[in-house]
């Protein structure tokens, strides 16, 4: 008799011909030794497994895997075969993710200065940094600067008005001012600080009396034939705003009469003129009490 000891990784076939899957130590079987008697063999087998395991990996962009393979793309096929403690087959399966860097373009316009994400504050425009985080997927997301930078302005309004002046903020002026700011968009989209340099002339007016006989033109172009203070006309005055004149217009008027006289031979009249016969056509002109003719 014999024993037969035996270890095998997951099945053994012995010499009985049955196939084991388990440890076994009560098997026989009877052969025929040398001598041509029974020879019983008892059999002492012990059963190992091998071992079987699922890689399961999270990788950024590439994984290089036990198998000695570099793989840039999410795998659940490739298997590897390793020894495990226990001397058998260690079959490993691997269930691979790859995740991607993300790359990305921060485009920003900003006024005067713009503190990015990098910490930074910058004061022109670039192009050119770069600052790392992490994306959704937990790899690297590079992001990019497109930074353009656009500037406030200032400016001076100066203007010349006459009497008063409504400005942008929207208050009217009736003085000469030089502190009044008002804050616009200017072109690029930023802040337009403008000061108001404003000069206030004046319009004048004044009367124009007149006194004249009989009609008057006056600077309106009208010629008026009775007296009149309701005509009004606007000039310009040296400081080019309105000079509006007021008509104060006295009209008065010229007299006439007929000098009747009967005279025997001669008569010497008013115009130094001795006349020796009738005379119906001539005149003579004089000032009466209000200074016409």
């Amino acid at each position: 008799s014999a024993i037969d000891t035996i270890v095998a990784c997951d099945s053994y076939t012995w010499i009985d011909g049955n196939t084991y899957t388990a440890s076994n130590n009560s098997a026989t079987h009877t052969l025929v030794n040398a001598a041509g008697c029974d020879s019983i063999v008892y059999l002492d087998l012990t059963i190992l497994n091998s071992t079987y395991y699922t890689d399961v990996i999270t990788a950024c962009d590439t994984y290089t895997w036990i198998d000695g393979n570099t793989y840039n793309s999410s795998n659940n096929t490739a298997t590897d075969t390793l020894v495990n403690a226990v001397g058998c087959d260690s079959i490993v399966s691997l269930d691979l993710t790859i995740n991607y860097t993300t790359y990305y373009t921060d485009i920003i316009t900003a006024c005067d200065t713009y503190t990015w994400i990098d910490g930074n504050t910058y004061t022109v425009s670039n192009n050119s940094a770069v600052d790392t985080l992490v994306n959704a997927s937990g790899c690297d997301s590079i992001v990019s600067l497109d930074l353009t930078v656009n500037y406030s302005t200032t400016g001076i309004d100066t203007v010349t008005a006459c009497d008063n002046y409504i400005w942008i903020d929207g208050n009217t002026y009736t003085t000469s001012n030089n502190t009044a700011t008002h804050t616009i968009t200017n072109s690029v989209g930023c802040d337009s600080l403008v000061t108001l340099d404003l000069t206030i002339l004046n319009s004048t007016s004044y009367t124009d009396v007149i006194t004249a006989c009989d009609s008057y033109t006056w600077i309106d172009g009208n010629t008026y034939t009775t007296s009149n203070t309701t005509a009004t006309d606007t000039l310009v005055n040296s400081v080019g705003c309105d000079s509006v004149v007021y008509l104060d217009l006295t009209i008065l008027y010229s007299t006439g009469y007929t000098d009747v006289i009967s005279s025997c031979y001669t008569y010497t009249w008013i115009n130094g003129v001795t006349y020796t016969t009738s005379n119906n056509t001539d005149t003579v002109m004089f000032t009466n009490s209000v200074g016409c003719d």
